[in-house]
């Protein structure tokens, strides 16, 4: 029993020790790994500023210098007043760079030219209190990096993500607050003409429901597929890019001179007041009162009646509506498009209007 006791204690001990070993071999390599992380970590602080400092930002875009100044926490374009700024788009792009560090620095260098810095194809300017502060936008890497240098640092190159300079290497209206198509539900189109070579009008019959085609010339049965084709692509119609708050030369995107112009007649229902509703705001609004405390219950109870009635007795009535796209010039794999009166242009995917 002795002998069994002492082997017993051994192998605890040694169980004990063994444990130990282990503990110390793995903060040893744990230690090792952490050293050689720092010493291969060739990170570099490149910019550090607090985005809410940052009074103006201003770079390049579509060959032309953009400025926003914040104000009072809202960003405008310096130089058109009423651009539709998107404040959250300017504060993301700001806050990207405001806080920057580099992959890699590339020190010494002879020859900017390698990395495209000779001659930039952007400068970013951030604007502080403090005075500015400007990062110049050398090539991409094939490795979604930028070559960048600071425009006040002729002998460092450093490698910066793609994803903190991208935000500042598209076009003015990438920053612009832009509208959405109209919703249009394909179910509630009546009336689609399309004014264009070989246009045509469908129209659907209230009575039965059926569609009916004209070319201007003569009208007859249409087929309901293909009737359904395009009053399913006119409800899934979406503006791509915004080019345009405010057009003043149709002629600019073809508008004078249109590709098509389609004309949709379409229902909604629309909440209308009742005549139940109009006769008690006009009691509660005639009636008198004999005493000041009678005067203000007797209005507290109008309020409430008129919320009651309105929740309760809510009347839709189905309307009419017609809406008019202008397609304009090609651009790209688009077109360009505005609606009804508006003045701003966007563009559509020409594959969306190839069913119309």
């Amino acid at each position: 029993m002795k002998k069994k006791t002492v082997k017993l204690v051994s192998a605890v001990v040694v169980l004990g020790v063994l444990c130990a070993a282990y503990e110390g071999v793995n903060f040893y390599v744990t230690s090792q790994e952490e050293k050689e992380t720092e010493e291969n970590d060739t990170s570099v602080d490149l910019v550090s500023l607090e985005a809410d400092d940052i009074t103006a930002v201003s770079f390049t875009a579509d060959q032309n210098e953009v400025e926003f100044d914040k104000k009072d926490d809202s960003w405008t374009e310096k130089s058109d007043a009423n651009f539709p700024v998107n404040q959250d788009t300017v504060d993301s792009a700001v806050k990207g760079v405001a806080s920057l560090t580099a992959d890699q620095e590339i020190s010494d260098v002879e020859d900017m030219s390698q990395y495209d810095l000779d001659n930039p194809q952007n400068t970013i300017t951030l604007t502080t209190a403090d005075g500015d502060t400007s990062l110049q936008i050398g090539m991409e890497s094939s490795n979604n990096q930028y070559y960048v240098k600071k425009e006040d640092d002729d002998k460092n190159v450093y490698l910066v993500s793609s994803s903190s300079i991208e935000p500042f290497m598209g076009t003015l209206y990438d920053f612009a607050e832009s509208g959405t198509f109209p919703s249009v539900t394909s179910a509630t189109i009546t009336d689609v003409k399309v004014d264009k070579e070989n246009g045509y009008e469908i129209t659907q019959d209230a009575d039965n429901l059926f569609w009916n085609v004209s070319d201007g010339k003569t009208t007859e049965k249409a087929d309901t597929t293909k009737a359904g084709t395009v009053t399913s692509a006119i409800g899934s119609l979406a503006y791509d890019k915004f080019v345009d708050y405010n057009c003043t030369d149709d002629s600019k995107y073809g508008f004078d001179d249109p590709y098509a112009v389609i004309t949709v007649k379409y229902t909604e229902e629309e909440a209308v007041e009742s005549d139940e509703d109009s006769e008690e705001s006009t009691d509660a609004d005639t009636e008198e009162s004999t005493t000041d405390e009678a005067a203000a219950d007797t209005s507290e109870d109008a309020d409430a009646s008129d919320e009651d009635s309105s929740e309760d007795e809510q009347e839709t009535q189905t309307v009419e509506k017609t809406i008019t796209i202008y397609v304009g010039d090609e651009t790209g794999d688009d077109r360009y498009v505005k609606v009804d009166d508006s003045k701003e242009v966007y563009t559509i995917t020409k594959d969306s209007l190839t069913d119309i």
